[in-house]
């Protein structure tokens, strides 16, 4: 009864807090047709940057759910950059204009507070290339690599930046292993690849997630480059004149990735409004895509195949870097905190939940950080960032009629804290404890599943032979025996995320990881990448199995 009562009293606190919230809602967008990866401004009333963490939830018809954090918020005006988002008919990015949804969810310490929802947006889709998968991801992460190399240059000298500079040359290699990979699997689509990860799971690259990382990478460079040709013409501020030989095989491509490197060399004659909007759109675009990350990868897990939600990872490093390089303007804008804040906790939380994490997206969220603070260390952070946390989706789980689950990451630091809440659909002022959702419970992933997996061996000198097959595994109580298509054992956590032990196939010995999901109807699955070693030769590739 003692604990019942004191339940009650906290309950009784929050409502009071909550009585003092102010209602947030929205009036209009600023467009109603944008690209993806494009900038959009949503206006309306009450949003409180200062005391709460702020996301605009994008919902598009017949597609995942994806939430944005903002990357500019006053008391009227958020600012998003437009996720990329997935078709669950095709588990794959939309190739057609989708009608979307638009709804703001705001967390501060004590309520959950959600705005009315605002219809008839039309989301253009991420252009697609004629490109051999893995070219302009290539191209891209070429461009990155020459924008830290102008960085480090531009910034030499400056004390104030010496642990930017350094944080961006530990990332040379980096980029180095990723060009690598891309430039192999454009030579030989078939062939699948790893990249080192955070938690030594296999990160899988295949032909499909690059296809996939192929259209952010041009959506981002036709994004940027149209926003700073705009404030370019307007400050009569052309770009340096930079010639850039064919590189993808897709002409309209390159001249995007041209265009960008123009206006990235020399940075620092760019002016200061094109500083401020280079900055505050390269700000935003790691939101937008460790949203997409969030929806893709852990959200709709049994929806979204592993080649989109590795496709998105794949992006994530490179685009966050781009934080950094505005770092070299003449009038450095100062910049929000999220990065230092919750960077690390999030990226820690996502390989919790089983998404692998490679060592650059580790290692570029660690350069953004250095960027925040060495931009701030002047004035402190921009007072137009919400500065008390992000929203992104949480993994499906059986929540209340109308609602849809976000994780809410905030606090700072090792002192942060991820709550899984249950957002209202319509708009609405909520305690946090009442829509706090209760923890996952594991009994729900117990069963029989079977399915496929996919790959590819590879060995000096000998053609890339495909490795399909079927497997089968049974969990009990976190417990998973693979029962067909090789041998082994692991576990799987409440949260879904598999933690696998020694396999073997065939007289290879394997580590393979990846996660678990279930929705409320009942249903369960798993997907994940696998990797092994024999002899002269190295395989991977990814897996998928269904509940039976």
């Amino acid at each position: 009864m003692r604990r019942a009562g004191a339940s009650a009293i906290v309950l009784a606190l929050c409502a009071v807090s909550v009585a003092a919230q102010s209602s947030i809602s929205l009036t209009a967008l600023d467009r109603q047709t944008v690209a993806t990866l494009g900038s959009l401004v949503v206006n309306g009333n009450g949003f409180d940057p200062a005391n709460a963490a702020i996301s605009v939830v994008v919902a598009p018809r017949g597609g995942v759910a994806v939430s944005v954090p903002a990357y500019f918020a006053n008391a009227v005006a958020l600012k998003i950059v437009v996720p990329p988002l997935v078709e669950t008919a095709t588990s794959r990015l939309f190739d057609v204009p989708v009608v979307a949804e638009v709804q703001v969810v705001q967390v501060s310490a004590t309520a959950v507070v959600t705005s009315n929802v605002l219809g008839g947006l039309t989301i253009e889709p991420a252009p697609s290339t004629s490109a051999p998968p893995g070219a302009l991801t290539k191209a891209w992460l070429l461009l990155t690599r020459d924008v830290q190399g102008i960085l480090r240059a531009a910034l030499a000298a400056n004390p104030r930046f010496a642990r930017v500079v350094d944080r961006s040359r530990a990332l040379d290699a980096e980029w180095q292993a990723m060009i690598d990979v891309a430039t192999a699997i454009a030579g030989d689509p078939g062939r699948t690849m790893t990249l080192a990860t955070t938690n030594g799971d296999p990160f899988v690259v295949t032909s499909d997630a690059l296809r996939v990382s192929d259209r952010i990478a041009y959506a981002i460079a036709k994004e940027v480059s149209a926003e700073l040709s705009a404030v370019a013409g307007a400050a009569a501020a052309a770009p340096a004149a930079v010639t850039c030989p064919p590189t993808t095989g897709d002409p309209q491509a390159d001249q995007m990735f041209c265009s960008l490197h123009g206006y990235y060399d020399p940075l620092a004659t760019r002016g200061p409004a094109m500083i401020q909007t280079g900055a505050a759109l390269a700000y935003g675009m790691p939101l937008s895509v460790l949203g997409g990350q969030a929806a893709a990868g852990i959200g709709a897990a049994g929806i979204v195949s592993e080649a989109t939600a590795t496709g998105l990872g794949l992006a994530m490093g490179p685009v966050t870097s781009h934080v950094s390089a505005y770092a070299t303007g003449a009038a450095l804008p100062s910049a929000g905190s999220t990065f230092t804040d919750l960077g690390l906790s999030i990226l820690d939380n996502f390989t919790f939940l089983g998404l692998p994490i490679t060592s650059g997206i580790n290692a570029a969220v660690q350069l953004a950080a250095e960027y925040e603070q060495a931009a701030n260390a002047p004035n402190g952070p921009s007072a137009t960032v919400p500065r008390q946390g992000v929203v992104v989706a949480a993994p499906p789980q059986r929540v209340p009629a109308n609602t849809r689950p976000v994780i809410a990451y905030q606090g700072l630091g090792i002192s942060s804290t991820a709550r899984w809440l249950a957002a209202a659909g319509t708009q609405q002022i909520l305690p946090i404890l009442s829509v706090t959702l209760p923890p996952p419970e594991i009994a729900r992933f117990n069963g029989l599943y079977s399915g496929s997996v996919n790959g590819s061996c590879s060995s000096p000198g000998e053609a890339t032979v495909a490795t399909p097959g079927a497997v089968s595994m049974t969990v009990s109580s976190g417990t998973i025996a693979i029962t067909s298509g090789g041998t082994g054992s692991g576990t799987v956590t409440a949260s879904g995320q598999v933690s696998s032990g020694a396999a073997a196939v065939a007289g290879a010995t394997c580590r393979w990881g990846g996660r678990f999901w279930a929705d409320d109807a009942g249903r369960a699955g798993a997907l994940g990448s696998w990797s092994c070693s024999i002899t002269g030769a190295t395989c991977s590739g990814t897996w998928n199995v269904k509940k039976q």
